[in-house]
């Protein structure tokens, strides 16, 4: 009985650490504001952003609020805007405080774009001055972008898995720690065993995390990227493809190594609760003394205690 209750803890204490791994691991990466935007700007994704939008303008996916594709000379006249006005700068500053907003407490995120629409239309009225002689002003309602970007996290998934992860985190923390305690107690009777059996199921969670660093360490993911872009018929996916794949090779680098250093913790552990099994005495069996009794002896029959003739 008590075999069967430890094995079934000690399932459960498996799965209920590979899970808080897992989510440590991604509270570490994909939901830490610090590593989202040092991979972003590794990636080189903001110098390559322009270019994407300059390709959508020279492709026609600019139109006119008629759905009218732009004149020549106006397409390379926003083209020169875009590449003055959209610079790497402006597109981290944005990019860096809409991801703030977004791993943060709050629910709304709401980032105010008017300076590139501002800077846009002050350019291009400026450049149509030049070109006509008189002065022209852009119409300020003329909005390249929208203006602010406001989304609520609680409707939509990514929002609400960044709500709800530091919960999970914990929760899944808690049962870790809950069926490793009932696994200590309910495997044996005797603490050299209990320490043992703790230290196997460790072995085990250790094995788990190092199959994890073996698989994002050597398998590659950029077949994802390029599955994305075989199924989008945009030509600016194709211009930032090598830019997605570089951010999420940095990813999978940084979640092989997080299970790495788990694998290690683990198997730290697991030897230590072997060297504690093993320095705790044997239960040592104490048999009660044998007492031995003396045979009753009967004494001969001689003749004289032998029956009388009458």
């Amino acid at each position: 009985m008590r075999t069967c209750l430890g094995i079934v803890c000690g399932i459960i204490f498996i799965i209920a650490c590979s899970f808080f791994v897992f989510v440590l691991n991604l509270d570490q990466t994909v939901y830490n504001a610090s590593f989202d935007k040092q991979a972003i700007n590794s990636s080189g994704i903001y110098q390559s952003a322009p270019a994407a939008i300059v390709e959508m303008i020279s492709s026609g996916q600019v139109t006119t609020s008629s759905d009218q594709e732009l004149p020549a000379v106006t397409k390379d006249i926003l083209i020169n805007t875009v590449k003055t006005i959209i610079t790497p700068e402006i597109l981290k500053k944005h990019s860096e405080s809409i991801i703030d907003q977004t791993l943060s407490n709050k629910n709304i995120v709401t980032e105010d774009l008017s300076d590139i629409n501002n800077g846009i239309n002050s350019k291009m009225g400026s450049t149509f001055s030049e070109i006509f002689g008189v002065s022209v002003t852009a119409n300020p309602s003329n909005t390249f972008i929208p203006n602010t970007v406001t989304f609520d996290k609680s409707k939509n998934q990514f929002g609400q898995s960044v709500i709800y992860h530091n919960k999970v985190l914990w929760v899944s923390l808690v049962a870790s720690l809950l069926f490793l305690v009932l696994l200590f107690f309910s495997c044996a009777n005797n603490y050299k065993s209990r320490f043992k059996w703790v230290g196997g199921f460790l072995i085990v969670a250790s094995v788990f995390t190092l199959i994890n660093f073996i698989v994002f360490r050597l398998v590659g993911f950029d077949w994802l990227i390029k599955v994305f872009n075989a199924n989008i018929s945009e030509n600016w996916i194709n211009s930032v493809s090598s830019q997605l794949i570089k951010l999420v090779s940095l990813l999978k680098i940084r979640f092989s190594l997080l299970y790495l250093y788990e694998f290690a913790v683990l198997a730290i552990f697991s030897v230590i609760f072997f060297l504690i099994s093993a320095l705790i005495p044997a239960k040592q069996i104490i048999q009660a003394p044998i007492q031995q009794t003396k045979p009753t002896i009967n004494p001969p029959k001689g003749p004289g205690n032998g029956q009388k003739n009458s």
